[in-house]
């Protein structure tokens, strides 16, 4: 028999599991996109800098992201939610 408790924190923990493969996922995703990006404005054919530059921005949001993890993620925007003004 499940308790309410029991459940609680299986949601919690579940979500938390969730939050944190997103959150790698994504991390992944951009700096994966941020090396084609770097890789594209640093080629024999091209000096394109600006865009050299970009990736790199995003390939460091990107390592951020996975780097800041799931509980980090959740916390910052607990805390912060609470700061949002409600008419």
């Amino acid at each position: 028999m499940l308790v309410v408790g029991d459940v609680s924190s299986w949601l919690n923990s579940t979500g938390v599991m969730i939050v944190g493969w997103v959150a790698l996922f994504v991390g992944l995703y951009l700096i994966g996109r941020a090396l084609l990006d770097i890789r594209a404005g640093l080629g024999k054919d091209s000096k394109d800098m600006g865009k050299a530059a970009i990736g790199l921005g995003v390939g460091l949001v990107g390592g951020l992201i996975g780097w800041w993890g799931a509980t980090a993620i959740i916390t910052f925007f607990k805390s912060n939610g609470k700061q949002i003004p409600h008419s």
